[in-house]
């Protein structure tokens, strides 16, 4: 209710049917119409009043204007971007890529760009006064966080915010207990590292999809794309050979003149037909540097009695084991290098029986 001498009291008041909900925000602005309602005409008179009310009225009008287009999206004075946007159901805005003009793009195409890389569950103990831990990867936004303290849920913004990679509580988790948080981290599909299914390795270009010869993706079903991609075009969207399994590959060797050849590119599971004394163990495939590379053997007795797989190979105790040469007998061994292969530690676990 506005109160009845506006100019010598100005203002009035304003009476909530029901008292605000705890967290809300009342705003009382104004909502003028943008008119002008007075014509002077020519040679008549009018009090000044008259016009001051004309030059109020359009510091109002001016007024609201100035508070709307202060909440919208801006761009240096200097800027030539565009800002026209056209509109798209469920579409989502973007800047192009020199940052010219704000793209109306849809939804799937910002999900054929964004995939979660690795999940994560780090767990901390509480000390009654730590409020703050670091997280072993950057969750990116709070609510791609999942947090518990002693199995009692926590709300995002009001237990705990997330800043700079650590998780940070409003209150310190008590002394003992246990906090697990669990999320995922946010890949980019652009230059940089990729890990997808055990594979691993650089991406050369910006666009991964056009580097492995998928074209739009959006559009196609898991199967099509599944069918397009091979082995030639993954390498060179990755820019670099990866780890070529992420799980155990068989690999049947047959003994050629007593040397059995391990080709680590085929696989990392070698079934060997144990059929003659093995005088001699080749690697073929090898990879380069430092890391470390393991593989696994199974050697079948089928007649053959003696085992000297050569200088390099280092048997662990620096003892050569006693293998079963049982007929069907499998004797597992673990062999390793980090040096590619100038010397192979390995490892006899036993045998199994049929």
């Amino acid at each position: 209710m506005l109160n009845p001498d506006q100019d010598g009291n100005p203002g009035g008041t304003v009476t909530s049917a029901a008292p605000l909900v705890s967290g809300h925000k009342l705003v009382i602005t104004s909502d003028l119409p943008l008119s002008q309602p007075v014509v002077f005409t020519n040679a008549g008179g009018f009090y000044p009043e008259v016009l001051n009310d004309c030059l109020d009225r359009l510091t109002i009008q001016t007024q609201q204007i100035a508070e709307q287009s202060g909440r919208n999206l801006k761009v240096s004075v200097v800027s030539d971007a565009d800002v026209s946007v056209e509109p798209l159901p469920l579409g989502i805005l973007r800047w192009n890529g020199d940052a010219s003009h704000i793209d109306t793009v849809p939804l799937s195409d910002i999900q054929g760009q964004l995939f979660y890389a690795s999940s994560y569950a780090d767990v901390f103990t509480g000390t009654g006064a730590a409020t703050e831990f670091t997280l072993t990867a950057n969750p990116q936004v709070r609510s791609n966080m999942d947090v518990a303290v002693a199995g009692v849920v926590k709300y995002p913004g009001t237990d705990y915010d997330l800043v700079a990679g650590k998780i940070v509580f409003t209150v310190a988790p008590a002394n003992g207990a246990k906090i697990l948080v669990r999320y995922q981290q946010t890949a980019i599909l652009t230059a940089g590292v990729l890990s997808v299914a055990g594979l691993t390795g650089t991406i050369a270009a910006n666009d991964l999809k056009t580097n492995l010869g998928l074209g739009n993706v959006e559009n196609k079903s898991s199967a099509t794309i599944r069918g397009e991609l091979t082995s030639g075009n993954v390498l060179d969207a990755l820019g670099s050979t990866p780890v070529p399994y992420d799980r155990d590959k068989r690999v049947n060797v047959s003994l050629v003149a007593g040397v059995a050849t391990f080709d680590l590119a085929a696989g990392n599971l070698f079934v060997v037909d144990w059929s003659a004394n093995i005088t001699d163990v080749q690697l073929a495939n090898i990879p380069a540097g430092t890391d470390g590379t393991s593989w696994t053997v199974i050697l079948v007795a089928n007649g053959g009695t003696t085992f000297v797989p050569g200088a390099e190979f280092k048997p662990m105790n620096a003892t050569n084991p006693t293998l079963s040469t049982t007929a069907g007998d499998r004797n597992t061994l673990t062999m390793y290098t980090m040096d590619a292969g100038a010397t192979v530690d390995w490892f006899f676990h036993g045998f199994h029986r049929t």
